[in-house]
């Protein structure tokens, strides 16, 4: 660890049993890693969380390009490599319940599980931050775009819900971007070695916003140049006739939202 990080273990409780997260504050690269001990999810190997802070001003690259979209139809998850991250938007309560991230949910209950349980140890205000979570399967990438689900909350409605969740949605993705940027620069090979961001046309769904705002957003952020090889995003449109494919299921359960369909 280098002379910018420091490191503090912090322990939180659950009706079950307790978890212990360790956190690395890396100054520099402007993230949190949030190691989870060994047994806190069903399996027998560990996971990462890294959090993005907020990007701020000065981190911008002026007369470099924009972000780019290039539009898929068909199944965001059909046939995804490893080596893919998977961007979504979600809320800052720990819950996937619909679209794309419900579908995450059951495709990889250990990221979900992850995810939960960093949010039900913070104090849920995260809007406008990311998240990376490393697993065994694509890099699964959270954009803070809503505090809560449902209704709006007192907060986005003081500011306006449309305009708080783009708002949202600017500063987490530049946040995302910048983070993963200042990684590969300290030498993390793991967001080096993506080949490809997937997403679904977020903020569309559950969430209400118009796609075209949200994607308006989108390519008004700075690509930084450690991540040039992964422009354009590629944004997957619905497909209704392309099953999800769950473990273990010859297809998914009816009530189960196809990709690209109803994102949050």
């Amino acid at each position: 660890m280098g002379p910018s990080q420091s490191k503090v273990e912090r322990t939180i409780e659950d009706t079950d049993h307790e978890h212990t997260f360790q956190h690395e504050h890396n100054d520099q690269c402007n993230a949190y890693v949030c190691l989870l001990a060994e047994g806190d999810v069903d399996s027998d190997w560990s996971f990462q969380c890294m959090m993005f802070n907020k990007a701020s001003s000065s981190m911008l690259h002026d007369g470099l390009p924009k972000v780019e979209i290039e539009y898929r139809t068909g199944n965001l998850l059909a046939g995804i490599p490893r080596t893919a991250m998977i961007v979504h938007a979600c809320n800052c309560r720990g819950i996937w319940g619909a679209g794309v991230a419900a579908q995450l949910e059951r495709l990889y209950p250990d990221a979900f599980k992850a995810h939960q349980k960093y949010c039900h140890q913070k104090d849920q205000d995260d809007l406008g931050r990311s998240m990376a979570i490393f697993h065994p399967g694509p890099t699964i990438g959270c954009l803070f775009t809503r505090t809560g689900y449902g209704q709006p909350t007192e907060r986005e409605e003081k500011i306006g819900y449309e305009k708080a969740v783009l708002q949202a949605t600017e500063t987490a993705m530049t946040s995302m971007l910048e983070g993963m940027s200042k990684q590969i620069q300290s030498g993390d090979t793991r967001f080096k070695n993506i080949t490809e961001i997937r997403m679904p046309m977020i903020n569309n769904g559950n969430f209400g916003i118009p796609w075209a705002k949200t994607a308006n957003v989108l390519t008004g952020i700075t690509m930084p140049a450690p991540l040039q090889h992964l422009n354009p995003i590629i944004v997957y449109r619905f497909e209704p006739t392309q099953p999800i494919p769950i473990p273990g299921q010859e297809r998914a359960p009816e009530n189960m939202l196809l990709a690209g369909m109803q994102n949050p």
